[in-house]
């Protein structure tokens, strides 16, 4: 696939999928930003990737409002999001010991990292060519998984991502949610 003249946003980027995700759009051809919290990560995958960096908190709805302020003076578009922040908090801890804030973190980090990453950037998104917000889910949103709240709060993302394309106009947007395991197109 060829991505040249596109820009993509990769929140997540600093390691793991957003990573590779971030390095193949590179190398396809596509102007790259990588966002990420994980400034040193971040900056050495950018620079792989010849790309930009941006750091971001995904749970801090000024930080993720900066970033596309940002994006909007350098860029003036976007023609995708690809949503991979996420984290892996808690697996395997028994129900009696697993704490709150351990909990709130796993949501604020997977679920509303989500929606702050798609809400400031949809303005950009309706200035590129047959946009795409791409939210990286679990691969087990749902049924069988680790006793973590990680699988329910990216099942949010993936619902979301099934229910957002309805309330827009057409072919403003597409909108997937993809798994480790697999991709579904919605």
């Amino acid at each position: 696939m060829n991505l040249e003249n596109k820009t993509i946003l990769v929140v997540g980027g600093a390691a793991g999928i957003g990573q590779a995700t971030a390095l193949l759009c590179a190398e396809r051809g596509a102007t790259v930003i990588v966002a990420d919290f994980n400034e040193t990560e971040g900056k050495a995958t950018a620079q792989a990737a010849n790309a930009t960096f941006v750091r971001v908190d995904v749970t801090d709805e000024a930080s993720v409002a900066a970033m596309c302020a940002s994006i909007a003076q350098t860029h003036g578009k976007l023609d995708a999001l690809v949503q991979t922040a996420g984290i892996l908090k808690g697996a395997y801890v028994i129900l009696e010991d697993f704490e709150l804030a351990t909990l709130r973190q796993v949501l604020d980090v997977n679920t509303v990292g989500s929606f702050l990453s798609a809400k400031p950037a949809a303005p950009l998104l309706k200035r590129g060519t047959l946009p795409a917000i791409i939210l990286i889910s679990s691969p087990r949103p749902t049924g069988s998984a680790p006793p973590t709240p990680m699988p329910s709060a990216k099942a949010v993302s993936a619902r979301w991502a099934r229910r957002w394309p309805a309330s827009w106009p057409p072919r403003a947007y597409a909108s997937l949610c993809s798994f480790p395991a697999g991709s579904t197109s919605i």
